[in-house]
Formats: C-alpha cells, structure tokens, sequence
C-alpha cells in the first residue's frame, strides 16, 4: 500500500505515469466523452411501452396525483422530475431521453470521485471508463424510466456513505439519509442500499460516535419514507406480469452486471490468477472496505429478490439492477488489481473488456425503440370511415393512441375501440383485463375492415403473452369468421417492441 496524496492506491494498481500527471478534470472527460460518442447517435429513438407509460403519468399534475393517489407511488420523484423537464425543454422523444442521458453523465464524475477515494488516477479513469460502456448502463442511460436516475442517486449516496463512514458528522449523517430517502422516491428499489451500506461496516471497529451518527442517518431515512409506509399502493398486482425466475435468468442478470458472457469469461480467467497469487489476503483495511462494498453492491440486491421472488412474489428483472452496476464495475477493477500482473498484461485486459463492452452497447442501442410510431403513422394514412381498429393486449391503446395524440392531423377513426368492459391502469404493473369477446364479436359484424394491433414478440415470459396464446387466437378466430382475407405487417422488426398491424377485410 502506498500513498499519493492524501488519498491511498494500491501497491499493485494498474498506473501510468502520463495519466497520473494529469488532472482529475481532464481525465473524467474521456469516460463523459465515450457515452455521448455512443448515445447521441440515438437519443431520437421512438418510444416503446414503458417509455410511452412514463410520458403518460407525467403529462400533467393532474394525472400523476391521480396515479399516486389511485394506484402506485414508485417513481415519484422521477415522475415529477420528467414533467418539469418536458414543460421546460418540450416532450420530443429526444428531450425526454436527455433528462435519463443527463443523470447518466452525472454519474460518471460522481463514480470517479468515488473510485479515487481507493484508485489511483490511472485505475480511476479506466474504471470509469468500463462503466461507461457497460452495456445495461449504456441502454438504460436513454431509457425514459428512473433507472438512470437511481444509479446516480444510487452514486451520490455511496460517496456520502464513505465519507460519513471515513468522518462521521452531522451534516454527512444527515445527508446521506437524505440521499437513501431521495433514492427511494426515484424507485422502491433504492432502500436495498441501506442493506448494501450495512454489509460493508466493519461492526466490530465502529467507535460511539460513528454509531451516533448512523442512527440519526436511520431516523433521516425512516422520516422520510414515512409517506410512502402510509399511503401504500392501492394496485395490489403491481409486478403480476412477471414468472418466478430460474436460476438461467440470474445466470443472465449477473453476467450482464459486468458486461456479457465474454467479460464474465476474461475476470473468471483473471480471478484463477487472484486466487492463486492470493494478493487479496493481504489487503489494507481501506481496500478491505471496498472489496466488501463491491461484492455487497454487486451481488445482495440480486440474490436478495431472486431469493423473494423465487419463494413469495415474482419481482425479478434485470433491469430493476442496473444501480448494481457501479458496483460491479468496482468489482471487475479489484480482480484485475489483484491479479498481479505487469501494466502491460492489465493494458491488454482492460482494452479487451473495453472493446468488448462498446460493440455490446452498440448493438444494445441499435434495438431501442419500437414499431409504434411507423405503425401509427400508417393507421393515420390508412384508416377510413366504418373501419375498426382495435388492440389486444388491450393496454396498447393507450400506446397508439399517445403517438396519435403527438400527430399534427390525428385521424380520429384510427383512435382504437375498446374490447374490454374493465379500464386497464395506466402505467402498467397489472395483468390485461379479459376482452369481452361480445364486444368483438359487434365488431366483426361490421362490414368495414378491422385493424387488430398486438405484439410481434410471442416467446417473452411476459404475462401478455400468457394472455396472448389465451384470448388471441379466440379472437382471430371471430374477426376471420366474418372477414377471411387478412394481411399482417410488422413494424420496428429487430426493435425491442416490433408491432404486428393484422388487416381483415
């Protein structure tokens, strides 16, 4: 262990003499710099159903009280923060996705800062860089959900937890309870960093005033959370759409964490050599404290609900992990730390997972989006007096008619009819309601052609596709009694959202 500074690095981190002369300012743009590099090119992608959800709850005061009110406050804070944002800067795809790029760039600097604390500058700057072009943290960094959010958030209260823990003080106390209340307002998820704090305490070496002062930080985020243990969630099938997972499902999720199934390969391979070498055992008690914060950031979360969901209530996606993945990269920095090799061997180590993470995120990015907007514009063009359109799931609807609503000129006969006696809540999170197959069958006997919009996606363990290989083929089965001619296209083909517009005429 040496020092630089005021701040420890490992004896045997990866460093160059070149970076380590330059600034912490300069450096911190290199990561900032290959995240615009690989975003912009995309940052106007059309919206795809949960995007479209989002832009929905937060159109207006009105809507998110409502929705709050009536059915669920998990994503509050993001909610309220995208309606200021899209009143301010306009409700365009390409706004709409800068306010989750902007909290994505801000993490980068808060992330260097918190990797310095251990790092040295040259370790600092290509750990920053690996999380840069994480996959899962690339994808999301557009998404117009909270996850980038939460992963800044997420960022920023880890970085007060080490300070507090490094000095404690009122103010950092208070502070960091701030910080795990503000996360918690972005997603439910956010609490779980409580635990992940708590699993990297050294206990035994806690003095008085160090206990103190967490307790207040408790009593901060206990407070502050206060609303949300009162006012709990009317929707009692929030998440039903969702399997139990299996373990090839964690398998994917932890793999992801770190970059894909060939990075996962290279640290494995680095790991024999930190095992063998055995360099860990001898670890400060600093860089003790930060192998416990990355495994604990990287893996208790996802173990944790895959546990939950696989014994009481299925709540298991990977992308409710992506505040994991600073974490992870943390983790991926140690194993390449500790394997003892020379610059030259972790150069080559680095630049692989580097390379391997920016084609990764590439390809990601090239399937954002859906087939929405395409799809909709055809029905405007397309669809004409005594024509039906209608949607199953039935939630589509209010996807079609979202991006009908952002027309200049909407076709009012495109708007879709409904099929189901039962509203559907608007921002997902419950099964579709059963279609009223009498309805459908009113639009069948109508002599016009009908427009049935689904889902081009059939082997997603989604509970719509449960639901389509249920009420689908029955009502394929009415309209093509009346109207045997059909003709199917598929818009966003290679999209995460491809949709499939069936003519029946």
């Amino acid at each position: 262990m040496k020092t630089q500074g005021a701040i420890p690095t490992y004896s045997n981190s990866f460093e160059l003499d070149y970076l380590e002369r330059r600034t912490d300012h300069l450096l911190v743009f290199i990561p900032v710099f290959l995240l615009l590099a690989l975003t912009l090119p995309f940052i106007t992608g059309d919206y795809w159903s949960d995007e479209i959800f989002s832009m929905l709850i937060s159109r207006s005061w009105s809507v998110m009280l409502e929705y709050f009110r009536n059915y669920e406050n998990n994503m509050s804070l993001y909610y309220i923060t995208l309606h200021v944002w899209t009143n301010v800067f306009g409700n365009s795809e390409a706004a709409s996705h800068s306010l989750s790029l902007l909290c994505a760039l801000f993490t980068l600097p808060v992330f260097y800062k918190l990797a310095r604390v251990w790092l040295n500058k040259s370790t600092a700057l290509l750990t920053s860089v690996l999380l840069a072009a994480n996959p899962l943290f690339v994808f999301y960094s557009l998404e117009v959900r909270s996850y980038s959010m939460l992963v800044l958030a997420s960022t920023i209260s880890t970085l007060i937890f080490v300070r507090l823990a490094r000095k404690p003080g009122f103010g950092l106390a208070v502070c960091y309870g701030l910080s795990v209340v503000i996360a918690t307002y972005i997603h439910y998820f956010g609490i779980l960093l409580i635990l992940v704090h708590v699993l990297t305490i050294s206990w035994k070496k806690l003095t008085k005033p160090q206990i103190w002062f967490f307790f207040l930080s408790v009593f901060v985020i206990l407070t502050g959370i206060l609303p949300l243990l009162i006012f709990q969630q009317q929707n009692k099938s929030q998440v039903a759409w969702l399997t139990k997972p299996d373990l090839k499902y964690l398998w994917y999720t932890c793999k992801d964490l770190v970059g894909g199934g060939y990075d996962f390969l290279i640290l494995l391979f680095c790991l024999f050599f930190v095992v063998k070498k055995g360099y860990w055992k001898y670890a400060s008690n600093n860089e003790v404290f930060l192998q416990r914060l990355a495994l604990a950031w990287t893996l208790v979360p996802t173990l944790l609900l895959f546990i939950f969901s696989y014994l009481e209530k299925p709540i298991f996606l990977t992308r409710y992990f992506v505040w994991c993945v600073p974490g992870a990269v943390l983790l991926m920095s140690l194993i390449i730390s500790y394997t003892g090799w020379e610059n030259r061997s972790k150069s080559v180590v680095w630049l692989l997972l580097s390379i391997i993470m920016i084609y990764r995120s590439y390809s990601f990015l090239h399937r954002r989006g859906s087939g929405y907007k395409e799809a909709v514009a055809y029905l405007n063009e397309t669809v004409r007096p005594g024509e039906s359109v209608i949607t199953y799931p039935f939630y589509k609807s209010f996807h079609v008619s979202f991006y009908l609503d952002k027309m200049h000129s909407p076709n009012p006969y495109a708007k879709p009819q409904p099929i189901t006696r039962q509203s559907f809540l608007t921002g997902g999170g419950g099964t579709d309601p059963d279609p009223d197959m009498s309805l459908i069958n009113g639009v069948a006997e109508r002599p016009g052609k009908i427009y049935l919009i689904t889902r081009d996606i059939w082997d997603s363990p989604l509970s719509d596709s449960i639901q389509n290989r249920i009420w689908l083929p029955e009502i394929e089965k009415i309209i093509l009694s009346k109207h045997p001619n059909q003709q199917k296209m598929i818009y966003g083909t290679g999209t995460l959202d491809p949709i499939r517009i069936i003519v029946y005429q």
